[in-house]
């Protein structure tokens, strides 16, 4: 498994990286091939969320505690479940939910009334 970034964001994966945060090449949190995979499964837009969902479920490993080392992904958590509410945001993914307006006239649709008897 390979995990390569490009700081010119060359490739879709490398736009996904930078998206999610994941650019150190000497700690990433997710391979090329599972972005690649999550990428191809929809859209670019969608990998982020896909991917950013995965990272928390990784940091949702309970806290453990050996003698004097501590390890405790809460905090880290708590970033990207934030970051995961501000990229769905600028990326407009709804997670399904759609809006639409609706305008009526003031009068009944099946009247002949028409604007111009407003009119004074």
């Amino acid at each position: 498994m390979t995990a390569t970034f490009d700081p010119t964001i060359a490739t879709e994966t490398d736009w996904v990286r930078f998206q999610i945060g994941d650019t150190d090449t000497n700690g990433m949190y997710l391979e090329d091939e599972t972005i690649d995979y999550f990428i191809n499964l929809n859209s670019k837009e969608q990998a982020v969320i896909d991917c950013i969902e995965n990272i928390i479920a990784q940091l949702s490993a309970p806290s453990t505690k050996l003698d004097w080392l501590t390890v405790d992904y809460s905090q880290a958590r708590e970033g990207y479940e934030k970051l995961l509410l501000r990229r769905k945001q600028t990326l407009g993914i709804t997670n399904g939910a759609s809006f639409s307006l609706v305008t009526s006239h003031p009068w009944r649709e099946d009247s002949a009334q028409t604007d111009g008897d407003y009119e004074l």
